[in-house]
């Protein structure tokens, strides 16, 4: 029972990554009865954190990421876990993140760090340090999302844990850097972590991370930055990722409104805002609805 408990639930973040959510999931939820059949609280927060963040935050159905995720969060509090707590705050805070409470994923993937330093945890650690760049990145706190980057590096690179992952954050600080002014950036390693990358998840925002590196040092390199959105609103849009399509579309549509063509830009900005509803990413969308308000 245990080996088909961990087959199931290990098989299934493989297929997560690889964006595989439907297979994913029925996976997860397999592993997620064992754990009811059990009684077993902190085992049935692991699987509700684990279908929260790994197939509904990953996909960007950010409600059902939330909804679950807070339930996983009072299980695990209720049974004293510190795994479960360490993953139920984790992936809360990440789902708070794609909603657009920005505070209170701050606060829960601050508790995650905390609690999953003690278990030694060093995937999960990795992936809130991701978050909480994100979010600062969000915020404008450019300095403070690059601490978080910068962590999540040093932390893949100590366990030797996923390369492409640790790409990913390569270039998530090189757009806080770029973002800040800073114009000390290495273009050249961008195109082979492209390459190089074996994670289906980081297709497109690999992508479009480099067209806002780009656009950020100079506005002449538009033409190229042009390129990279496309590639990641192919890759977002074959592999089911909503929230970064959304994302996509509205670096697309800044591109447009750049070079004037406004009812271009408007398009884009407005195919933004429906994905972000749909997602139910809600400072997504009134970032794009005030942006989109100039365009008209």
């Amino acid at each position: 029972m245990v080996s088909l408990l961990m087959g199931n639930y290990w098989m299934a973040v493989a297929l997560a990554y690889n964006c595989e959510f439907d297979k994913a999931l029925s996976l997860f939820d397999k592993a997620l009865r064992i754990n009811e059949a059990a009684g077993s609280l902190w085992g049935i927060s692991i699987m509700k954190s684990s279908i929260s963040y790994f197939v509904h935050h990953f996909r960007g159905d950010m409600d059902a990421s939330h909804r679950m995720s807070l339930e996983a969060v009072h299980l695990a509090e209720k049974s004293g876990d510190s795994i479960s707590k360490a993953m139920a705050y984790a992936s809360y805070g990440s789902a708070c993140y794609g909603r657009g409470h920005l505070e209170e994923a701050n606060e829960y993937l601050s508790r995650a760090i905390e609690a999953c330093e003690r278990a030694n945890m060093s995937s999960w650690n990795a992936s809130v340090h991701f978050c909480l760049g994100e979010t600062f990145f969000d915020l404008g706190s450019y300095e403070k999302s690059k601490t978080y980057y910068a962590k999540a590096i040093v932390i893949l690179e100590q366990n030797e844990m996923f390369p492409s992952w640790t790409n990913l954050n390569r270039l998530a600080f090189a757009r806080a850097k770029a973002r800040h002014g800073e114009k000390d950036i290495d273009l050249r390693p961008f195109g082979d972590y492209v390459t190089a990358n074996k994670i289906r998840l980081c297709e497109g925002p690999m992508s479009r991370y480099i067209g806002e590196v780009l656009l950020a040092i100079d506005e002449r390199n538009a033409p190229e930055a042009e390129e990279w959105v496309q590639k990641a609103l192919s890759a977002d849009h074959r592999n089911g990722l909503m929230l970064h399509m959304g994302r996509d579309f509205r670096f697309h549509a800044e591109l447009l409104h750049r070079r004037r063509e406004k009812h271009a830009a408007l398009e884009a900005m407005t195919r933004s805002t429906e994905i972000f509803r749909g997602c139910c990413a809600l400072r997504d969308l009134q970032e794009a609805e005030k942006v989109m308000a100039t365009y008209v």
